[in-house]
């Protein structure tokens, strides 16, 4: 496996590193050999080697952030897609090991109504971690969760601890319970 790289960048007599490069990374050297394209860039003026940013493998998964890409586009990391213009609106996918993951649509318009999905955190009736789905709606910087599906798929709408199979307004003003008994 060896690299055959393109730096580009200043290069003066005594650096060694080009601040970033586009190369290849041979996988196979038998027969009419095929490889990877990779990408790399530096974020530092000091004379050190770049890190590769993206990979296109040699069946054609994109990796951004990884070398290992299991699917056609994989990013390691916050991901974010925008349409631009007088408004800018997006979709942007986060999280991670110590928070809960989320899905943001938000439209950045003054009066913009951002829709906000997480994969809340909750602790079950045991003590341990349990995972539900809060929705969450509102204006800019002051988003409140509208509805609420816990762990055990019961439905709160306007109510983030639903009592019930399906729960109505905060303090459980209606209840639907799992035989359609109203509560």
């Amino acid at each position: 496996n060896s690299y055959r790289l393109i730096g580009f960048g200043y290069n003066g007599a005594s650096n060694t590193q080009s601040p970033a490069y586009i190369g290849y990374k041979e996988i196979s050297s038998s027969g009419n050999t095929y490889g990877d394209l990779i990408f790399g860039t530096r974020s530092v003026t000091t004379d050190t080697e770049p890190t590769e940013r993206m990979r296109i493998l040699s069946t054609g998964e994109v990796g951004i952030g990884t070398t290992t890409p299991n699917v056609p586009l994989e990013a390691n990391g916050k991901i974010r897609s925008t349409r631009s213009g007088t408004a800018t609106q997006y979709i942007q996918a986060d999280g991670g090991d110590t928070v809960a993951g989320y899905l943001t649509f938000v439209n950045t318009a003054a009066n913009g109504k951002p829709l906000y999905i997480e994969n809340a955190e909750q602790t079950s009736a045991s003590g341990g971690f349990a995972g539900g789905i809060q929705f969450r709606a509102g204006l800019l910087g002051s988003l409140t969760t509208k509805m609420t599906v816990d762990v055990t798929g019961s439905v709160g709408i306007g109510d983030t601890t639903p009592a019930s199979l399906f729960t109505v307004g905060s303090g459980d003003l209606f209840q639907v319970n799992s035989s359609g008994a109203i509560a």
